[in-house]
């Protein structure tokens, strides 16, 4: 087989597995909507949309966290903070 036969089936498979790993990132978003509109609550939400939620400040929120009086549990990603939204309604229903 010559190399420029092996070169060209070695990019017609880097094109497939492009267009593969395409598809699996739409279906993944497709299904993140879905999850999203089937448990809305279960939806992960980032601090800025928590304190929309709350109706309080960014900086109010970041006060209340670190003095616990705000004590939801929340994942820190390299970027951000990240809240289950059912976690702050519960929050929510407990103090008002």
């Amino acid at each position: 087989m010559s190399e420029l036969l092996i070169e060209r089936k070695i990019n017609a498979l880097e094109d497939k597995l492009t267009y593969i790993e395409g598809l699996i990132g739409g279906l993944q978003r497709s299904l993140e909507k879905i999850e999203e509109a089937v448990n809305p609550e279960d939806q992960v939400i980032t601090q800025k949309q928590a304190c929309r939620l709350l109706g309080i400040s960014d900086k109010t929120f970041k006060k209340m966290r670190e003095n616990q009086t705000l004590d939801v549990p929340y994942q820190k990603t390299a970027r951000k903070i990240l809240y289950k939204k059912s976690d702050i309604l519960s929050w929510l229903k407990m103090h008002n």
